[in-house]
């Protein structure tokens, strides 16, 4: 079996990376796409991560564009 965390380390840590870069900004699965250049399933699966204590309890905010079924995501920071 080989561990998940040489491959999932990087992800993680560019996505989190780019979302404290950018405070109070909202990103689609498909923009963190063509920046992160990682799939929109692993990104997403990244952002689950991130909630997670192990990985920092971040609180991830996420809303809805034009109330159809695109969503977007930001990361809030806390004081």
């Amino acid at each position: 079996m080989v561990p998940d965390a040489p491959r999932l380390g990087p992800q993680l840590t560019a996505l989190r990376d780019h979302l404290i870069n950018h405070p109070d900004s909202w990103f689609t699965l498909g923009e963190l796409e063509t920046v992160l250049r990682y799939p929109q399933p692993c990104t997403s699966a990244r952002l689950r991560d991130l909630r997670k204590k192990k990985y920092g309890s971040h609180e991830i905010g996420r809303r809805r564009v034009d109330g159809g079924g695109l969503w977007e995501y930001t990361l809030v920071m806390k004081p």
